[in-house]
């Protein structure tokens, strides 16, 4: 029909925005007359479509939410669309309540919105590639954001989606004014702006303002007897108590909102992923702070089995393999290295090397390390958890120079509080008070007191079982302070 119009008035806004939204957002797989599978819709259909209707009329504001959806989900790293063999059960299209076969990475190649599926993703772009492609869509979606500002600012869409484009680029003090900006002209209540904040501000490592915000909150309605409404939007403050080295209490707080995920209506794989994810996070948290136990690890490998035993075949396998991944950093600090080539040979998995270089370390095999070390640095997993235990492998192998390059990166990459509980943020935290002491055994004892500064601002109050982390590196900088004395 829009076609048709279209052909007959190449100008009716209306029949080029009825185009673009006929090609949007059925993710029910079909099959053509050669039996491949397809997506219905078309998102570079929507993109040229509404990008055509803002042509004829930029005031249409139907067109920039769905153009700005697309360039965003194309601009981030987990910008994916689920794709299902049935259609929805119902009116209503919930992702809980059908289960996807697979996921397609949406990517921006000019004017063009492609859908390629995940696995393959790495196989046809290179990071490199990827990386170029996203920041397109970024600066693409922030221009079209105050295009579509600049004629209406007084809606509150458009800031906030402005302020999370400016919040991924990390030009955080643009995302924060936009942010309020987005409050000043009427976010609603559902949103609420205080907790988004604080999770921004986690997110850009402004502890100094994200801590004394936490506080002041859970003092009101966010403490710990706060109700299911605010629970389901805790994450924040279970990050911010990683952060402060209060591993217990974050990890109780992500697990009472997974309970609370449990009694909505969800598949089973996603049901199994809710009740696994707490003991994910307990596991990661212990690891990145060198607490866990073979008996812990052993109960989530239990858990792991028997969740994943009530699932089909496909979604086991595909259960194990992310989750038992996930896992393996507890595995990576008992040293055992055998646990972690078992997961890799069943699942035939090479992400995360530095996980085997550290383990190896652990056992005693800085032979072995060191070969694992060289593997893992052509690994292009580059996230907190990878870099970090390049670090710690760098200086266990007396390589003080990388292992301060790998630290230093670790301040550059991506934290979520968001999301979810995030465990990478402990991993930045002891990275300071790791690279202090490289620092310290390297001479640069100006830099040492920093880091170690850094390092105790934060943990002032660390549950009781990382006190003597937290003694040691108080010690450390007292030592350092008074040999900075004139009189030394």
């Amino acid at each position: 029909l829009y076609r048709d119009l279209l052909a007959m008035d190449s100008t009716l806004v209306d029949a080029w925005a009825g185009l673009g939204a006929s090609a949007t957002f059925d993710l029910t797989l079909r099959i053509d007359e050669d039996g491949n599978e397809y997506f219905p819709s078309s998102p570079t259909v929507a993109l040229r479509s509404f990008s055509r209707t803002l042509e004829l009329d930029a005031s249409d504001y139907r067109a920039y939410p769905i153009i700005t959806s697309l360039l965003v989900a194309a601009s981030q790293e987990d910008g994916r669309l689920p794709a299902f063999r049935d259609p929805p059960p119902g009116p209503l299209t919930t992702l809980g309540r059908r289960v996807p076969v697979r996921w397609y990475q949406v990517i921006l190649q000019g004017d063009s919105i492609l859908t390629v599926p995940v696995d393959s993703v790495s196989d046809r772009f290179s990071p490199a590639v990827l990386d170029s492609l996203r920041g397109a869509a970024r600066v693409r979606a922030e221009e079209l954001l105050q295009r579509w500002i600049s004629h209406a600012p007084d809606q509150w869409v458009a800031w906030l989606t402005l302020a999370s484009v400016q919040h991924k680029e990390k030009k955080h003090d643009e995302a924060f004014t936009s942010l309020a900006e987005a409050k000043r002209v009427g976010l609603p209540s559902v949103i609420p702006y205080e907790v988004l904040r604080l999770a921004w501000l986690l997110e850009a490592q402004r502890f100094e303002d994200a801590l004394p915000l936490a506080d002041s909150l859970a003092a009101a309605e966010w403490g710990p007897g706060m109700d299911d409404e605010h629970l389901v939007r805790s994450m924040p403050f279970a990050n911010a108590l990683l952060v402060t080295g209060r591993v217990e209490e974050g990890v109780a707080l992500e697990r009472r909102r997974r309970a609370l995920q449990l009694q909505f209506p969800a598949g089973l794989d996603v049901k199994a992923r809710f009740a696994l994810a707490p003991v994910v996070t307990e596991v990661r948290a212990r690891a990145a702070v060198d607490q866990v136990s073979p008996a812990l690890l052993a109960s989530a490998m239990d858990s792991l089995e028997a969740v994943a035993a009530r699932l089909d075949d496909s979604a086991r396998v595909q259960l194990l393999e992310n989750v038992g991944g996930a896992l393996m950093p507890g595995a990576a600090v008992l040293g055992d290295t055998a646990r972690i080539q078992a997961y890799r040979a069943e699942h035939d998995s090479d992400r995360y090397l530095a996980i085997d270089a550290w383990a190896a370390v652990v056992a005693g095999a800085l032979a072995l390390a060191d070969v694992r070390y060289q593997a893992a640095l052509s690994d292009t997993t580059w996230t907190p958890l990878q870099v970090f235990f390049l670090a710690r492998t760098a200086e266990a192998l007396g390589r003080r120079d990388e292992a301060l390059a790998h630290y230093t990166a670790m301040d550059t990459l991506n934290y979520s509080a968001e999301g979810g509980t995030d465990t990478d943020f402990l991993l930045l935290v002891r990275s300071y008070v790791l690279r202090a002491a490289v620092y310290d055994a390297t001479g640069d004892s100006e830099a040492a007191e920093v880091f170690y500064r850094k390092f105790l601002r934060l943990w002032q109050d660390p549950e009781d079982g990382l006190r003597e982390q937290r003694d040691l590196a108080r010690q450390a900088l007292g030592q350092l302070e008074r040999q900075d004395r004139p009189d030394n």
